[in-house]
């Protein structure tokens, strides 16, 4: 999910300063939706504001496939976490009544929470720089995300585990800090955060399509969310609420978040001296920039601010995004886990309405030497996450050179080509992601500075150039006629994950959901990997020598029991 390029574009940004988008943006933006989400499958909701007023609002594709409703624009939508920054405000709205400090350490509100003998505040929770390990990418998130947890057995589960880095010192994304934020605002209000955001926000602000999620009432307008298989789209795995809480448990419209958005320019909810701490961009104990406030990505640039936040949980993503000194908004919903994030649609039109000039980029066709550029570089960082998080061996990520063309490939991931667009900047195929090489003062590369365009969340990545070797060749082996046989079948995952295991020709193909097949390569009976991604399969068998359940292995290790 999203950066600003300095270094690659030249930003003369112009704004939207009219109180309508002009009929070809609005055309544009139509057709991209309309691409984006076909009327036959699930769709989305979006709208653009200018000064607090509609530019643009539509909705695309289907809120119900199995009783054939469309979406419409007041529909509402689980916005996954997004709801990060209702809880930053709630938090600074405590503040502003004397009642805590974001200074604070956690321990003042939550007595019990182990800190594992570090100092975590609640300013460190909101920025993503406590160092708690994310609760999402735990094994015990697939086992037991459809099971009803009370808050203090959410806490065991994690707050337990080893900090990924000193408090402050590093960045990671942590829907495990937001967990232990929402907690404190419970304890230091004396009610219930569905009860906080019900009296002190969305009543207040007229939101009467905003909610946190339950399965215990009934949400009027609240669509189906979807997931994608080989057979089509399908109603997404049902979870329980207790787990997104305050990490991404709220559930809205396009209107609501308008009215949220609007509320921001005025002292509704809190002074806005106080309000201007969720906008600032933080830094690190060494001074590194983490583009992130309190429940916001933010990034500015000489003449704009960027202020963003996307959200995924089943069924369902969004983005949404506010430049103030536009007095702009852009909000996107939507009900569909299987097609391009609405993230790349608002790319597309924050570059056409800024002006940003992102997708003018030009192949660069003369000859260079790209050896130098090969090697192992080690990755601090993926998907906003520490690499931490998945495992530790660590990550890497490798440069290799084929047929006169570069290639990257990260740890758990596919090979993509890298062109070159400019000295020593590199296009992936993704109009809006580019690879920086540096050098010291010799000329050596030491490393990659990986960007992500327009608009950044989390510090800039930095992959370091090592000395380690590439990885040997993995060399399959012939396996006896009818061996795989017993493999075929389903796997669950959980999560509305699934895989597909079929064998052709004593040749084994694994299909993940809503994906196409791979080809699976024994290097044991039960060992496989795959040779498009850095990933690999075991399939684990029980006494009498039947498949009982496979562990896919990529950026961690996942369990998926066997179903037919």
């Amino acid at each position: 999910m999203k950066h600003l390029c300095i270094i690659v574009l030249a930003l003369t940004i112009g704004t939207v300063s009219r109180s309508q988008i002009s009929s070809s943006d609005s055309l544009f933006i139509d057709s991209l939706l309309q691409s984006t989400y076909p009327a036959s499958g699930p769709g989305a909701a979006i709208l653009i504001a200018h000064n607090g007023q509609p530019v643009f609002r539509n909705a695309y594709g289907m809120a119900n496939l199995e009783l054939n409703v469309p979406n419409q624009p007041e529909y509402v939508f689980a916005i996954g976490s997004m709801s990060k920054q209702f809880v930053a405000i709630s938090l600074l709205m405590l503040e502003a009544e004397g009642k805590l400090n974001l200074d604070d350490p956690v321990t003042r509100y939550l007595s019990d929470y182990d800190t594992l003998g570090n100092n975590i505040t609640i300013r460190q929770l909101l920025t993503h720089t406590s160092g708690i390990k994310s609760f999402t990418e735990m094994d015990t998130f697939q086992k037991l995300v459809n099971v009803d947890l009370g808050a203090e057995e959410m806490l065991e589960l994690f707050m337990h585990e080893p900090l990924m880095f000193e408090p402050g010192s590093d960045w990671s994304y942590s829907n495990s800090g937001y967990t232990v934020a929402g907690m404190i605002v419970e304890k230091v209000s004396g009610m219930s955060l569905q009860a906080f955001f019900k009296l002190r926000i969305f009543r207040r602000l007229g939101m009467k399509h905003t909610h946190l999620g339950s399965h215990e009432r009934s949400i009027p307008g609240f669509v189906t969310g979807y997931s994608l298989s080989t057979e089509g789209y399908y109603p997404a795995r049902e979870f329980s609420w207790t787990w997104p809480f305050a990490a991404g448990g709220i559930v809205s419209n396009v209107d609501d978040m308008l009215k949220w958005d609007e509320a921001l320019y005025t002292d509704k909810l809190l002074p806005l001296s106080s309000l201007q701490q969720a906008f600032t961009n933080y830094s690190l104990t060494d001074g590194q920039p983490m583009n992130y406030g309190l429940g916001w990505g933010v990034y500015a640039t000489d003449s704009l601010t960027f202020i963003r936040h996307g959200g995924a949980i089943n069924g369902f993503l969004s983005d949404g995004i506010r430049v103030p000194e536009a007095h702009f908004y852009m909000v996107i919903l939507s009900n569909s886990f299987a097609t391009t994030s609405p993230g790349d649609v608002t790319n597309k039109v924050l570059n056409r309405l800024f002006q940003l000039g992102i997708e003018d980029v030009t192949v660069l066709e003369d000859s260079i030497d790209l050896v130098p550029y090969t090697g192992v570089y080690r990755v601090e960082r993926s998907g906003g996450r520490s690499a931490s998080n998945y495992g530790e061996d660590g990550m890497f990520r490798y440069i290799t050179l084929e047929d006169g063309a570069l290639y990257s490939q990260v740890s758990g991931g596919g090979k993509s080509q890298l062109e070159r667009i400019g000295i020593d900047t590199f296009y992936l195929g993704n109009d809006y992601s580019r690879y920086v090489f540096l050098r010291d003062a010799t000329g050596a590369i030491t490393g990659i500075k990986h960007l992500t365009l327009p608009t950044p969340t989390g510090p800039i990545d930095i992959n370091t150039k090592t000395d380690l070797p590439f990885p040997a060749e993995k060399k399959a082996i012939d396996l006896p006629k009818g061996t795989c046989d017993k493999y075929i079948g389903v796997y669950d995952m959980g999560n509305g994950m699934q895989f597909t295991i079929s064998v052709v020709e004593e040749r084994v193909f694994l299909q993940p959901t809503g994906q196409g097949k791979v080809a699976l390569y024994p290097l044991t009976e039960t060992h496989f990997f795959i040779q498009e991604v850095d990933a690999s399969v075991d399939f684990v068998l029980n006494d009498s020598g039947e498949v009982k359940e496979l562990i896919f292995n990529q950026n961690g290790s996942y369990p998926a029991r066997k179903i037919k």
